[in-house]
């Protein structure tokens, strides 16, 4: 997967998006934060639907995101690292992923100034794959049916993909998020579906396991990561190419 992470400024939009050999793009658009069951669904038929059609699977997520730029007061805590992420889509099939900075300017945009002056300029768009509950613009009045109602004159198709339930209940984020901080880290496992993960170095802790036959390892996540509260949990280590369970 080839990662996209400088877009040249012009004025206060990115220029657009040149794709190897030129081709036209399917694109999807996200934070995926998580890469769970729902993102799944969505990416998978973005990748098969690229690849019938001979284009670019490509995925567009903001840095920083969204709620830093506009609720900076409010603390934003990550399911998992971009670097993480990035191999996760990337083990999915994806074939470009663009990184593109999020700004005051982007999220005043009215949904039609965001597909016309926004997407249709800095993307090659041939089609989008989008949730059906995607919302985007100023104060988030955009939904699928903007999409609908202007991609398809300008020669992109559009195709809605619903979301993924889970005991009856929508599979998100947000939803994985309150388990992790609650503790319910199988359950949050299995929204998922891949344990979940905490990187960091290994660094010197007050040396108190080994005093005591079990000697520890003090991993330094990264800042806004998302962690469970205090407690017991099974874990795997993996180091380099080996795993410690």
């Amino acid at each position: 997967m080839k990662i996209i992470e400088r877009f040249p400024e012009s004025g206060s939009f990115p220029m657009a998006l040149s794709t190897p050999e030129g081709q036209r793009i399917i694109l999807t658009i996200g934070n995926f934060d998580g890469v769970h069951k729902g993102h799944q669904k969505l990416l998978n038929r973005l990748v098969t639907h690229s690849r019938e059609r001979g284009r670019k699977s490509t995925v567009m997520t903001f840095s920083p995101h969204p709620m830093e730029v506009l609720s900076p007061e409010i603390p934003f805590l990550r399911i998992m690292d971009p670097a993480h992420k990035e191999r996760v889509l990337g083990e999915m099939g994806v074939d470009l992923l663009a990184v593109v900075p999020f700004n005051t300017t982007i999220s005043s945009m009215t949904p039609e100034d965001f597909i016309r002056n926004f997407l249709l300029k800095l993307f090659p768009l041939d089609g989008l794959v989008i949730g059906e509950n995607f919302r985007f613009g100023k104060n988030r009045q955009g939904s699928v049916e903007d999409f609908q109602r202007i991609l398809p004159a300008e020669g992109v198709t559009v195709e809605a993909i619903p979301p993924v339930l889970e005991d009856g209940t929508r599979i998100s984020s947000s939803r994985i998020r309150n388990l992790v901080l609650a503790g319910h880290v199988r359950e949050a496992m299995q929204l998922l579906t891949r344990p979940f993960q905490i990187e960091g170095p290994v660094i010197d802790g007050e040396r108190r396991g080994r005093k005591i036959g079990f000697p520890t390892l003090n991993i330094l996540p990264s800042p806004g990561r998302i962690l469970p509260p205090n407690g017991v949990y099974a874990t795997m280590t993996r180091v380099g190419g080996n795993s410690y369970p």
